[in-house]
């Protein structure tokens, strides 16, 4: 009789372990985004020139991480490069809420070791009026833009030979549809 009550004992304490994990994450992740738009669209959404620069260069890297809805679960990357004419790099990447934390917590935590580790080596600038919190970088013929949307981090890099003003007004027009996609994509899920 007591192997069965602690079989029973283990059994329901394992299972309030699990469940108490997965309902504590499902309740961490209450108001996270669940998808990311696929990165090689982004060129296409947006202005018309900022297109024509991008489609310039080759395509060289295309991935992400659990297609799901038009778009991924999880991260999504595409990369353009071209010797003479530059490189443009996008990324996404979802973070997932656990028992303790939510993915906002999580995104938050990346985008600030982002922002230490640029700090080190360039001066990084604070955004403002994109997503929930972002900063820019020049550096290397080239701006970075790193922006958190509550537990989705986005980050563009664009390099080209041009003025501080174009490489700005490029990354800002990619910004600018990629948080757009963000925004839609989640919409309809």
């Amino acid at each position: 009789m007591s192997l069965v009550l602690t079989v029973v004992v283990v059994i329901a304490a394992l299972g309030a372990f699990v469940g108490g994990r997965t309902g504590l994450a499902y309740w961490q992740g209450r108001g996270d985004y669940e998808l990311v738009p696929d990165a090689v669209s982004v060129p296409k959404s947006g202005d018309d020139d900022v297109h024509r620069r991008v489609a310039a260069m080759p395509l060289q890297v295309k991935s992400g991480y659990l297609p799901r809805g038009g778009g991924f679960d999880s991260s999504s990357w595409a990369m353009w490069s071209h010797d003479r004419v530059g490189s443009v790099d996008i990324k996404f990447a979802r973070h997932r809420a656990t028992a303790l934390r939510s993915g906002a917590d999580v995104a938050a935590d990346e985008l600030r070791r982002s922002r230490a580790h640029s700090a080190a080596y360039v001066q990084v600038t604070p955004l403002s009026g994109l997503g929930d919190e972002a900063f820019e970088v020049f550096a290397n013929g080239g701006i970075t833009v790193n922006v958190r949307m509550r537990n989705i981090v986005l980050f563009i890099e664009f390099t080209a030979r041009t003025d501080r003003a174009e490489l700005r007004r490029v990354t800002g027009t990619l910004m600018k549809t990629s948080i757009g996609m963000v925004e839609k994509i989640n919409a309809q899920a």
